[in-house]
This record gives C-alpha cells, structure tokens and sequence, in this order.
C-alpha cells in the first residue's frame, strides 16, 4: 500500500507513516525534511528495483554476510569455542551459495512473434549466446522449413 500510494508515484512517505524498523533495515531514507523514500533495497520487496540494479544492493549484503562468518570461524577457533564446527559449517555453505552465484548467469528472453510475445527466464552456467543457440535454431527452421 505504501509502495502504491508513495514509491510508485515518486512522492515523499511522510514521517508518521514510516515504522522505524525500515529506516533501520535501510529499506527507507530519510529525505532531511521529516519524509522519507524508498531505497534500492527497499524497491526489491515490491519488485520495483530494475534487475541491472539488483546487483548493486545485493553483492556488498552477500559480502557483509561472508565476512560476518570469516570473523565468527576465527573467534570460534581462537577462543576454542564448542560451536566451531557448525559456524564452519555455516561459513561453507554460504561459500557454496556464492560460488552457484558466480558461475551462473540469470538471462531474460523476450521473444515476439506474430501478435505474441513469448517469455524465458532461466539460468545458465553457459554464456548467453551458447543458451539461446539451440531455441534460435529451432525457431529459424521453424519459421523458414529449412529443415536446419
């Protein structure tokens, strides 16, 4: 409701509608003036944040959150703490979890034929060009009966 009434038509949130929990999660800024507006993290729950966008708010979270589990593994190991083998444990499976990141890509395919529009979200560990190569193929043999 926030979003449809405020965000969306680029007005200011006035203070008495604003939780504080959201300025502290950093879903909203304040304006200086007693108002306040989304921020790029606070547009994401709302699907408002541009998918080239996306990125930016979430590398340095993912990042923040590696290095909070580097620190807690070293404290565990320096202070001999029982709880060590399940923060290392932690620690690896955030590292998993970047690792399918980065060798991943995360594409959006639009294609219009005739009146229709056709969409194709996925992920590839190959290069967009190798991913779509197939389906391309496919359609031209389709459209033209070359019988490629």
């Amino acid at each position: 409701m926030l979003w449809k009434e405020y965000g969306a038509q680029k007005r200011s949130i006035p203070k008495d509608l604003v939780n504080e929990r959201w300025q502290l999660k950093g879903l909203l800024e304040s304006e200086g003036d007693g108002s306040y507006q989304f921020t790029n993290l606070g547009k994401i729950p709302v699907g408002a944040l541009p998918l080239a966008l996306f990125n930016r708010v979430q590398e340095p979270l993912l990042l923040s959150e590696l290095v909070k589990l580097e620190g807690s593994v070293e404290m565990a190991v320096a202070a001999g703490l029982s709880c060590l083998e399940e923060r290392r444990a932690d620690l690896l499976i955030t590292l998993a979890q970047l690792r399918r990141i980065l060798v991943n890509s995360l594409y959006f395919l639009e294609v219009k034929a005739d009146e229709n529009c056709f969409y194709k979200i996925g992920i590839t560990t190959r290069s967009i060009e190798e991913r779509i190569a197939p389906g391309a193929a496919r359609c031209e043999s389709a459209l033209f009966g070359c019988g490629c």
